[in-house]
């Protein structure tokens, strides 16, 4: 924006009585960006209007000026609380160090929002010295500076880890382990594994919780072992987060563990442990998973499903036509969607199954084998047709040939 609307504004902003026609002119003195606003803008965070002053420091964020890092510090003293949050978050978007300290002080404030967003300003920031003032907030009396906390803490990497192992090893709070745990598991950046893998013998199953998710954004393959471990943890929730872990490092080693894990009591770990192979796409876990279409529990067969279809293959698409005699409608769907994903490498069994004896195969191999579009279905519909007396069936068949005709 020009230089000209730059002084328009300002001139709204000391010569317009209107208090909104005011915080207006200062919100698109940010919105332009232009450095000719930055002093004006510092001058307004001392206007006597605090909404004046609020939409200066968010605006002064908008546009990241150095010169605004002194007064921003100085606003975090304001009177009210909202400009004391807005200045906040504008020194969190400047991301200068030197605010780490005034920020990590507003940790007390006696305005929970202010707190709130010191908190995502400390983590936005990515300064390591915030770490014990961050985990100090774990103990806050509001449940949102507590999930904030959380939050920033997961983005400083090693230093975030030994102080948050250090609060799982040594309090007897159990809230505070919880959200340590919760921090542990969200923690963005891990180098070392040694220390994680030392507190996965912890007798505190929050901490076993914690590192296992913690473990997954480890770049080396030293986490794969412990994590398997954890399969067999007494405590489902670390059982469940070792699955998952593993299935997003996506390394074979994991395979038959988890393989094994498809037997586990409860049905969230069976559950992972089914998405995990399909996101590794080993042959091996195709067997298993065939078995698994037939678990107790609903999500369980569904993911089985979904990841043979990742998986794929002959022997995989096999496993899932015959599944498609299952009585549950909306669990044929996920195998249509399953058999569509590998493709003409399952044309054979949906062949087979246009002559099946339920009427519901029968329509949905045809829908499938339309969806897949290879011309190589073209004469066995055309053949399946002529002997067709269901409608629904026949309609079915006639709009693959039209789709796969189209191709």
């Amino acid at each position: 924006m020009s230089d000209g609307e730059v002084e328009r504004l300002e001139a709204i902003l000391m010569h317009q009585k209107d208090n909104v026609a005011r915080m207006r002119a200062v919100i698109e003195l940010g919105i332009t960006k232009n450095v000719k606003a930055v002093e004006p803008l510092i001058r307004a965070l001392k206007d006597r209007v605090a909404s004046v002053r609020w939409s200066a420091a968010i605006s002064l964020g908008m546009i990241n000026d150095p010169r605004a890092l002194a007064p921003l510090i100085q606003t975090l003293s304001d009177e009210d609380s909202v400009v004391r949050g807005c200045a906040a978050l504008s020194l969190g978007e400047m991301k200068d160090k030197e605010a780490v300290f005034p920020l990590i002080l507003l940790l007390k404030d006696k305005e929970t929002s202010v707190r709130l967003r010191a908190a995502l300003a400390l983590g936005m920031i990515g300064d390591e010295r915030a770490v014990n003032p961050l985990i100090h907030s774990l103990k806050d009396e509001d449940r949102a500076v507590r999930l904030k906390a959380v939050e920033a803490i997961s983005k400083l990497g090693t230093p975030a880890i030994v102080a948050l192992l250090q609060v799982l090893q040594s309090s007897n709070e159990s809230d505070i382990k919880g959200e340590a745990a919760d921090a542990l598991r969200r923690v963005e950046s891990v180098e070392s594994v040694e220390p994680l893998m030392e507190a996965l013998k912890d007798g505190d199953w929050r901490t076993r919780w914690g590192v296992t998710g913690a473990l997954q954004k480890v770049g080396s393959d030293q986490a794969i072992e412990p994590l398997i471990q954890a399969l067999k943890d007494p405590s489902q929730k670390v059982r469940l987060s070792a699955a998952v872990a593993l299935g997003r490092i996506g390394d074979e080693q994991a395979v038959e563990p988890l393989i094994e894990a498809l037997s586990d009591d409860d049905w969230h770990v069976r559950w992972r442990a089914t998405v995990a192979l399909g996101l590794i796409g080993d042959t091996r876990a195709i067997e298993p998973l065939r078995r698994t279409l037939a678990d107790s529990d609903s999500i369980v067969r569904r993911e089985a499903t979904i990841s043979l279809g990742m998986i794929g293959g002959d022997q995989a698409a096999e496993s899932l036509v015959e599944t498609l005699k299952d009585e549950d409608s909306r669990f044929r769907v996920f195998i249509a969607e399953a058999l569509g994903k590998i493709g003409p490498r399952a044309l054979d069994p949906l062949i087979k199954a246009l002559h099946d004896e339920r009427i519901g195969v029968r329509w949905q191999a045809a829908a499938i084998l339309g969806q897949i579009g290879a011309p190589q279905a073209t004469k066995p519909l055309e053949q399946a047709l002529k002997s067709e007396s269901e409608n629904s069936v026949r309609q079915a068949m006639k709009t693959a040939l039209e789709k796969i005709r189209k191709q």
